[in-house]
């Protein structure tokens, strides 16, 4: 088990190595963020819809690209993908767009701590990732 802290910058960081380290070939950066980022928005459209769960990804999209305004890509839930960008246009593992994509899994999951509290995201990543352990509360 993994503790998992509370910080969206620290779990988001921990949630993109897990995904690095489960898959069976190297990832991309890209391709790390697109698997932890459908496994949480897939979770979170349970509780919200499909369109709440569009429009977390579209405020953090938002707040992202203020600090990383190369980041041109649109939410796109409900194809499997989380944003719609050609594959590789983010620039694959340039230091930037890993920064940029972790502060964008930060910021998803700050805007549903915001939202909806640091108990539901939680509940919403342990189910995705049962290896975490969270503080109870």
């Amino acid at each position: 088990m993994t503790d998992a802290g509370s910080s969206p910058r620290h779990l988001a960081e921990l949630l993109l190595s897990i995904e690095a380290k489960g898959a069976p070939y190297p990832l991309r950066a890209e391709d790390a963020f697109e698997r932890a980022c459908s496994k949480l928005t897939a979770r979170l459209a349970r509780v919200i819809g499909d369109r709440g769960a569009r429009t977390v990804l579209l405020r953090a999209v938002a707040i992202t690209r203020t600090r990383f305004p190369f980041l041109d890509a649109d939410p796109a839930l409900g194809a499997g993908d989380c944003l719609k960008a050609p594959a590789g246009s983010l620039g694959g593992q340039d230091p930037a767009v890993e920064e940029a994509l972790t502060s964008l899994l930060a910021n998803v999951i700050g805007v549903i701590v915001d939202l909806l509290g640091l108990n539901l995201v939680y509940r919403l990543l342990s189910d995705a990732w049962p290896e975490l352990e969270f503080p109870k509360r």
